[in-house]
């Protein structure tokens, strides 16, 4: 479908620069996608600054310059979808001083619910994809490059080398978002996004005896706290859909349950661990002394946010963007953030998350105006960029420039939320940097079913009598499917084996960057 609206195409050459050759579909490899090696696909060495481009116009934190690109001067369409959330005022703030910039060039921002990924998906097949795609809606990007879904910014990208060396360490990986030496994603948000903070309701906490401000709850106190609030007529914890495997995973890793899930330094599953079976323990504990809200199963995480501030419950686990949502929509409500709860003796370690799964966007293969794409990355990739972000969006949420998280102002409890939320989270290992046929794997695997959450929710509900059984169950499946999956690549051309899945030189204390992986 011809999404100009005048077909005579023009185009004109914007005065700074010449324009940059576009890179198209048809560069794209069409069989087994390669990297060259760890250090030459990491980030560029740093250059000198870039040179100021002329500036537009300007909106508030809001900025559009002339980036010497050849932008269309019909009338066109450039489609973007995006998720929901945070993110959507940013977005409609740049577009629309873009549009304002260019009138000629009308931008539809399409911020999609639960179908994005399955209309993502739609679009990519029938060759009708938006422009724009978001990173984290269900495209596996090695799959992407390899069918020739998205395009390479290298040479779309003003300055391309500088925009990436801007970046901080680790940011772009091979096998996550550079393929043969190529750059696939505009990464917007950092990966280390804490996804179980303990929230509180101040009040409930305190009535009950209980301050986590600054030192974090012991399992005991956790629990103690929870039982308390219930005695004073309310309840002690809340959760979507049940307590659930965030609230098993979480204080499982916390307590020594390395990884989470997988312990990528033994390159085995955890669900058998100790630590994994003392957190159901607790849960059952706490279900037992009838601390958790009845009904909560059925609830989504917007109806747990809306009984926080009703008193209904005094903790609820959740992500550090909740900062945002309730001081933003509940500007009344005393609650706090802390750290989940901590083992009562022993250790309390780091909680490790992937990397490169920030949210980040991709330039559709197919899209006709690859260069108004790579006008409003250039300032969305940027410091400038996140800077706007963090001032429209009021959002606590860590940019993927720290810079960012400093320059723009948070309440002291978003400080506290960033602070731990440095404090406590550690970039894993990752198997496609290692060795990039590992995507082949996870292209590969299947669901396991019954999952955690389904097993947590089971043994949580009662139908589920021995929980050592069903983990152990649990355990022996995932490990039957990543082999599984493992021998279905090997036997699809793949050189991969489940060593590739041990870092023996992991430490789950500090972040596993990309020397880590020279190592090996």
């Amino acid at each position: 479908m011809d999404r100009k609206q005048n077909h005579t195409p023009k185009s004109a050459t914007m005065t700074r620069r010449s324009a940059l050759q576009l890179a198209g579909a048809a560069a794209l490899a069409a069989g087994t996608v390669s990297t060259t090696g760890l250090s030459a696909a990491a980030q560029s060495t740093p250059s000198p600054a870039a040179p100021a481009y002329p500036l537009v116009l300007e909106q508030g934190p809001i900025k559009i310059y002339d980036y010497g690109l050849t932008l269309p001067t019909d009338d066109v369409t450039f489609r973007w979808a995006d998720h929901q959330g945070v993110r959507v005022p940013f977005h409609e703030a740049l577009h629309a001083a873009f549009m304002e910039a260019y009138p000629n060039i009308t931008i539809e921002y399409d911020s999609l619910g639960q179908d994005l990924a399955e209309l993502l998906a739609v679009g990519v097949q029938s060759g009708d994809a938006h422009d724009v795609l978001p990173s984290n809606a269900g495209i596996l990007a090695p799959q992407a490059v390899r069918e020739g879904w998205i395009a390479p910014l290298d040479d779309v990208l003003p300055n391309f080398e500088q925009w990436k060396a801007a970046y901080p360490p680790n940011t772009f990986l091979p096998g996550i978002n550079v393929f043969d030496g190529k750059t696939y994603s505009c990464p917007m948000y950092a990966s280390k996004l804490h996804r179980n903070l303990l929230f509180y309701n101040t009040g409930l906490l305190r009535d009950a005896g209980y301050d986590p401000a600054t030192t974090p709850l012991t399992w005991d106190d956790f629990r103690a706290a929870a039982r308390t609030v219930t005695e004073q007529g309310n309840y002690g914890f809340i959760s979507a859909g049940g307590p659930g495997s965030s609230f098993v995973v979480t204080l499982a890793e916390i307590a020594g349950a390395h990884g989470g899930e997988f312990n990528w330094q033994t390159g085995e599953f955890n669900y058998t661990s100790d630590q994994f079976l003392a957190a159901i323990d607790l849960m059952m504990a706490m279900n037992d002394d009838g601390s958790f809200l009845p009904g909560m199963a059925s609830m989504t995480d917007t109806d747990v946010r809306a009984r926080l501030p009703q008193g209904r419950a005094a903790m609820y686990i959740s992500g550090i963007w909740n900062v945002s949502i309730w001081e933003q929509a509940e500007p009344g409500f005393d609650f706090g953030v802390a750290s989940a709860p901590v083992p009562t003796s022993g250790e309390a370690f780091p909680l490790s998350i992937a990397p490169g799964i920030g949210e980040a966007y991709y330039l559709y293969a197919g899209s006709d105006y690859k260069e108004i794409a790579a006008a409003l990355f250039a300032f969305v990739g940027s410091l400038e960029g996140n800077v706007a972000l963090k001032e429209i969006s009021k959002a606590v949420n860590p940019a993927v420039f720290p810079e960012a998280n400093e320059i723009v102002d948070h309440s002291e409890r978003g400080k506290r939320a960033i602070e731990i939320n440095d404090q406590q989270l550690r970039l894993r290992p990752a198997p496609a940097v290692r060795n990039l046929d590992a995507t082949q794997v996870e292209m590969e695997r299947r669901p396991v079913t019954p999952n955690l959450m389904d097993v947590v929710n089971g043994i949580f509900s009662g139908q589920v009598g021995d929980p050592r059984a069903a983990m152990q169950d649990l355990q022996d499946r995932s490990n039957q499917e990543l082999d599984r999956a493992i021998q279905a690549a090997v036997d699809s051309g793949a050189q991969v084996s489940r060593d590739d899945w041990v870092f023996s030189n992991w430490d789950p204390a500090e972040d596993y960057d990309l020397e880590k992986y020279e190592e090996l």
